[in-house]
């Protein structure tokens, strides 16, 4: 996995439709169902989020998001700890569906392979190391 400590998003504008006009005032007539769409650079560098650049025009972005990786993902990579949260299992014997957590297969390869179930017993294709990546590691 790649982390990168700086990316930057230009954000663009959308016009949602649901006003008629060729500008931003609030008396424009409304319209209903109108088609969520990007702005183009249509033929003119006047329009609103438009720019010449050379002989091209282009649609200039309306902000620009700036996220900033604030902590090494060395502290993600060595998780020591499972979820706290139960799941449900079909007990080998009796059918039933039993109530269990991590701690329950900590180190039991067989229960580690065992596939959670949901309220109605039906299977969520979901093995429990997925839900105990700690207490199934090396299994």
């Amino acid at each position: 996995m790649t982390w990168y400590r700086r990316v930057k998003v230009n954000v663009y504008a959308w016009d949602a439709g649901t006003e008629d006009g060729d500008n931003y005032q609030f008396n424009n007539p409304a319209t209903t169902g109108g088609v969520i769409s990007a702005f183009m650079a249509g033929d003119t560098e006047d329009a609103v989020f438009v720019s010449r650049n050379g002989d091209t025009l282009r649609v200039l972005p309306v902000a620009e998001l700036l996220f900033e990786l604030e902590e090494s993902s060395e502290k993600c990579a060595t998780n020591t700890e499972d979820p706290t949260d139960t799941f449900l299992i079909t007990a080998r014997r009796s059918g039933n569906l039993r109530r269990r957590d991590c701690e329950w297969a900590r180190g039991r390869r067989r229960r580690c392979r065992m596939e959670i179930k949901n309220e109605d017993g039906e299977g969520s294709g979901r093995p429990v190391s997925e839900q105990c990546p700690v207490a199934c590691a090396g299994l």
